[in-house]
């Protein structure tokens, strides 16, 4: 008879965050057959209050990091872009799986893409960095918090809630849940997105020596090293997921790295967008980051994120 390993994955009880996971342990399983799974489904901070969150990071992971550090399971699958780019004590990305379409979309029952929708129309969002990126580009929108899980976001949109709503491409597309919407994906240098978006993390402890092993075998390494840059910047602003930044790299066909960055306030009147091209062996720890960083700050970011210390 055939012995397994078993290991117990904490994940969040939404739809997406199951779809996730599910992908996480077909692409392990595949490489390591010997390995069986226990899921552990959690409820976050996060995912009981529609109203306004006070530290969103802490809120999506917070209980599963800390189920992590008991010992209670043995990693824990995340949107990468729900993590604090503070390091976690004792506890690591052990993988980051291919990233999906980084893109925000636009949704709506009956108009086509944002500058369709009347003056006056009701965009709904969670996130600080797109109702800055909407009323910078289309001021005359009202914008209004959409909180809730993909499928009760598009339901108040589908209900008449919203005129159109904004949300990360890769989620509906996992979900499968585009259906009979209206659509239009967002280019990335207007509408830059948020750090890491797109992508899956694995986070195990940091002395789970045996697991980090297995998890490097699935590590996509383009899709990570890439978004440690990402974080990296986020780190060097000094910046949270309430604030209303959006920083994305692309790797370029000549192998360059297109480095996208828009810091705005959140009635849309002070816009900071900035692009650059780095050396693809950029590392974490360049002085290049920090020269960057610092011309946007000095640019006028520093005033914005001292206006913007809440959420949406």
């Amino acid at each position: 008879m055939r012995c397994f390993l078993k290991y117990t994955v904490a994940t969040r009880r939404s739809a997406l965050a199951r779809c996730q996971t599910d992908l996480f342990i077909s692409t392990f399983t595949d490489q390591h057959p010997d390995v069986a799974f226990t899921v552990q489904n959690m409820t976050t901070a996060g995912d009981q209050t529609m109203g306004s969150i006070a530290n969103l990071k802490d809120a999506f992971v917070g209980e599963l990091e800390s189920a992590l550090l008991r010992g209670e399971v043995r990693c824990a699958v995340h949107s990468l872009k729900d993590m604090s780019v503070s390091h976690q004590e004792s506890l690591t990305i052990g993988a980051v799986l291919p990233r999906h379409d980084p893109r925000d979309v636009f949704l709506s029952v009956n108009y086509a893409c944002l500058s369709d929708l009347p003056n006056g129309a009701i965009v709904g969002t969670s996130s600080a960095r797109r109702c800055a990126q909407i009323k910078a580009h289309h001021p005359l929108l009202e914008v209004k918090r959409c909180r809730g899980n993909v499928p009760t976001r598009i339901n108040q949109l589908k209900t008449g809630d919203f005129d159109a709503i904004v949300l990360a491409v890769a989620g509906i597309e996992r979900l499968g849940m585009i259906g009979e919407l209206k659509i239009d994906r967002l280019a990335i240098d207007r509408y830059t997105p948020a750090c890491g978006q797109g992508a899956i993390a694995i986070q195990c402890r940091d002395d789970d020596t045996v697991l980090c092993q297995q998890l490097r075998s699935i590590n996509h390494r383009s899709s990570y090293d890439l978004v440690m840059l990402e974080r990296e910047i986020v780190r060097q602003f000094g910046a949270h997921c309430g604030m209303p930044l959006g920083v994305h790299i692309a790797k370029r066909p000549d192998d360059q790295l297109a480095v996208y960055v828009f810091v705005g306030s959140l009635d849309g009147q002070k816009v900071i967008q900035r692009q650059a091209l780095w050396s693809n062996n950029l590392s974490v720890d360049s002085g290049i980051i920090k020269q960057f960083v610092e011309s946007v700050l000095s640019a006028g970011a520093r005033d914005i994120f001292a206006g913007c210390q809440g959420d949406l």
